[in-house]
């Protein structure tokens, strides 16, 4: 985005530019630019609220699998102490 307010600046620097400018049409890309990039840092913003809270998920799913593989250990030594007959 600099880079484009850049050009402008040079654009509109040159003799006469200013002239042939239509304030309304800049004025009006301009608040659409604005619009746009609230839109881009609020899904930004989710984004990082949604990879936050699927970390999260991913550290509860690993201890869940533990606890899983914990009590699979545990029936096996049952199973193992108690052989059927």
């Amino acid at each position: 985005m600099l880079d484009i307010a850049l050009r402008w600046a040079a654009a509109l620097s040159r003799p006469g530019a200013a002239d042939r400018v239509d304030p309304t049409a800049v004025a009006d890309r301009i608040d659409r630019i604005r619009h746009a990039a609230e839109q881009l840092s609020g899904a930004r913003r989710s984004v990082t609220t949604m990879k936050t809270t699927l970390d999260k998920l991913h550290e509860q799913l690993g201890t869940v699998r533990a606890d899983v593989l914990d009590q699979l250990g545990d029936l096996d030594r049952i199973v193992s102490e108690h052989p059927a007959e």
